[in-house]
């Protein structure tokens, strides 16, 4: 028994191999920690955000002839042919975002890649990332579901399958009129939280000011003085 309890300890690690997990752990922390590796995977972020829009942009025009073509083997597959710009890898990825996903809506993926990418090369702050991400948390399902409403029943899908489903929702919920007026509203304060517009109306004194200014007839006269019989001067005045 006491045979059997002596062999079921826990043999001591080896100090050799302590180490040598240690110092991996320091590289790769040195690694993350790299300016280096920020710039590279800033690149990387930046090119995703060029091919993506690129994508995006080609599907604008050439949806109606690659979206019968969809399928997931269409990016190993060599018989497919497709007009997207990116090729087959193009005409994926849009119609996983804009047919499958939220649409119009999908560009503000790019402008997050973008503003994240830019921040890593450069190595400073030059976007706000988490105010970004708050735009496409917000902007995603909001931009979406309005382009599902506005250009309800256009072939191209504007709002894509999630703002379908959103609009659908809402119909059901609060009628076309009361969806209509919730969109408004939050568009508008969408926009006011992005832009910060200023909303200012004329003063009286504005107005008035407008009002004498129109009042007020312009009185331009003209005098013709004659020095010579065959040489009029012209002379203006008012």
């Amino acid at each position: 028994m006491a045979n059997k309890l002596k062999s079921s300890k826990t043999k001591p690690a080896d100090p050799e191999q302590l180490k040598q997990e240690k110092e991996e752990t320091v590289e790769v922390k040195q690694l993350l920690k790299d300016e280096r590796t920020h710039k590279i995977a800033g690149s990387i972020l930046l090119l995703f955000a060029f091919l993506f829009f690129i994508a995006f942009t080609s599907y604008l025009f050439t949806w109606g002839d690659d979206q019968d073509k969809f399928s997931y083997r269409m990016l190993l597959a060599n018989d497919i042919k497709v007009q997207n710009l990116l090729g087959t890898f193009g005409a994926f990825i849009s119609e996983v975002f804009v047919r499958h996903g939220f649409g119009i809506a999908s560009y503000l993926i790019c402008s997050t890649f973008f503003v994240i990418g830019v921040n890593l090369f450069f190595g400073k702050k030059v976007f706000s990332v988490v105010k970004n991400i708050k735009y496409l948390i917000l902007g995603l399902p909001l931009i979406s579901v309005a382009a599902a409403v506005v250009f309800q029943g256009k072939a191209f899908p504007y709002g894509g399958a999630a703002g379908d489903m959103m609009r659908d929702w809402l119909y059901q919920t609060i009628g076309k009129i009361g969806t209509i007026a919730v969109l408004s509203v939050a568009v508008l304060s969408y926009v006011i939280w992005r832009f910060n517009p200023v909303f200012k109306l004329p003063s009286k004194k504005e107005i008035n000011a407008d009002q004498d200014t129109e009042a007020e007839p312009e009185n331009i006269s003209e005098k013709v003085e004659w020095k010579n019989p065959a040489e009029p001067v012209v002379t203006t005045s008012g």
